[in-house]
């Protein structure tokens, strides 16, 4: 198994009236006694932390205002220290650095599994921040917070021996209150963000999206192979009248259709193979004050699916399709799942400066391990030319090409062969269909050049040349790689 392994946190926090209660039920330094401290909060911060992030967020996406003030971040961090030093006090804090430094002389990860009372589960536990290394706790692999959920039955890693399969689930109501989805592009950027597992066979992508969404998920289910995957883009709410979350698609209409968590969880239940559900939907995360299985994410965690990562607060469409990205491309490494959120949010940070996006996700986990599947037996599956839109396939060249760079500048000589191998032929498919010939051309000619295959970048340059002049200047390199007998003495 690649990346780090991991040992075991275990952090109970309940609530009674005015006080708190946290104790370590497990850990490698063992368990705490009870720590009972005074929540540091007023129940009106929790909506000024929401309205923060979302005035953040709705900043970004515009170019000019696109990095957050200071003062906000700041204000994030000191809610962040609030949060640790409450409950990191005492014989917690004792038990949490002997725990760390257990791990840190086996080499190991500590896993921070969070058993929450429902009614601190509301809560950003995302931003807990240590001042003493001065970093957020879930920006570290070392470090990854689950929200923990002890369910008797403990699911094994599926083994998968071909490409993990992926369903996108995109419900876009056209009533009122809803606002409309831009479909097609969320369907690009998913395929964007999963270009390359895509390209390299180990990742498949399915799309269902458009009316009578709950219906025809459930007729999926029958009959053909099962997703591994399920990943949900559309709108969700939290009805406080039912105390119950929500996912809302579509009717046989169009219209706004909700599933409720209840009725969500039935679906898991017959099937076996799916493993991780996304849930990019506003407000996925919530859950009541009594039950915290009334979220949609802890439901479908009770129901039997291992792993469910929701949104906690909306997510821009930036952050969205590098959170895909990532996430996907480490899970599909073999990455357990805590530590592939645990990276995703440190590319989301480095990605989109200033913001703190990184946050939103919030991981439901009944895994032991956050392995989900086993890939040692995986044969990456051969992807058909057709498959692919047209401009993808000078896209697909230009990641094998600098795939075979990399190699060649760490001298791994068979591994340039190979992706020089891929780059050529995606090349090769995306002039069949006339996708930017002169520049794929062009590109060939380097590739083939860097192998010391000069006649063929000869023949690639002057190739380019012919179609686009702009391209001129290539030929005196051609001339230059040209047999002496061909070359006009002067």
């Amino acid at each position: 198994m690649p990346g780090l392994e991991y040992l075991d946190f275990d952090l109970q926090i309940g609530r009674a009236k005015r006080r708190c209660c946290a104790k370590v039920i497990h850990s490698p330094a063992g368990e705490s006694s009870e720590h009972f401290f005074r929540w540091p909060f007023d129940p009106r911060d929790l909506e000024v932390i929401r309205i923060t992030i979302e005035n953040i967020i709705l900043r970004s996406r515009f170019a000019a205002l696109r990095h957050c003030p200071p003062l906000r971040t700041t204000m994030i961090q000191e809610v962040g220290v609030r949060l640790f030093d409450a409950v990191f006090d005492g014989s917690i804090k004792s038990c949490y650095d002997r725990s760390r430094a257990l791990a840190d002389s086996e080499r190991k990860g500590l896993r921070l599994r969070f058993h929450l009372d429902p009614a601190l589960s509301g809560w950003p536990w995302e931003f807990l921040y240590n001042s003493e290394s001065r970093d957020f706790l879930a920006m570290s692999a070392k470090t990854p917070i689950v929200r923990y959920l002890e369910i008797p039955e403990r699911p094994r890693p599926l083994v998968v021996s071909e490409a993990l399969r992926v369903l996108v689930v995109i419900a876009s109501p056209q009533d009122e209150p809803y606002i409309p989805l831009d479909t097609e592009r969320e369907k690009e950027e998913i395929l964007e963000a999963l270009r390359e597992p895509r390209l390299k066979g180990i990742l498949e992508v399915e799309f269902l999206e458009g009316e009578d969404t709950f219906r025809r998920l459930m007729r999926r289910q029958r009959g053909r192979e099962e997703y591994h995957i399920l990943h949900f883009i559309g709108h969700g709410a939290f009805d406080p009248a039912r105390e119950e979350g929500y996912l809302v698609g579509e009717n046989e209409r169009g219209l706004g259709a909700s599933m409720t968590s209840q009725q969500l969880a039935r679906l898991p239940k017959d099937t076996f193979d799916t493993r991780l559900v996304i849930l990019n939907a506003c407000e996925g995360a919530v859950a009541a004050s009594w039950d915290p299985f009334t979220s949609v994410a802890a439901a479908l965690v009770r129901a039997g699916i291992p792993a469910v990562i929701a949104m906690q607060f909306e997510i821009s469409d930036r952050a969205a399709q590098i959170f895909a990205k990532e996430l996907y491309t480490a899970v599909a490494d073999g990455y357990p799942v805590d530590a592939a959120l645990a990276d995703t949010r440190k590319v989301m940070d480095q990605a989109i400066p200033d913001n703190i996006e990184w946050a939103t996700p919030v991981l439901f986990m009944r895994s032991p391990d956050g392995v989900l599947f086993d890939l040692v037996r995986l044969q990456p599956r051969v992807v058909e030319e057709q498959e692919l839109a047209p401009e993808e396939y000078r896209r697909a060249g230009d990641y094998f090409y600098q795939q075979a760079e990399e190699a060649l500048a760490a001298g791994e000589t068979s591994e340039v062969e190979k992706a020089s191998r891929q780059a050529r032929e995606f090349y090769e498919s995306a002039i069949r269909l006339g996708v930017e010939e002169a520049e794929c051309y062009y590109r060939l000619g380097k590739l083939c050049q860097r192998l010391g295959r000069l006649e063929e970048a000869r023949a690639a340059y002057l190739r380019a040349i012919a179609i686009n002049p702009v391209y001129v200047g290539l030929r005196s390199i051609a001339d230059f790689f040209a047999p002496a007998a061909s070359i006009p003495k002067l």
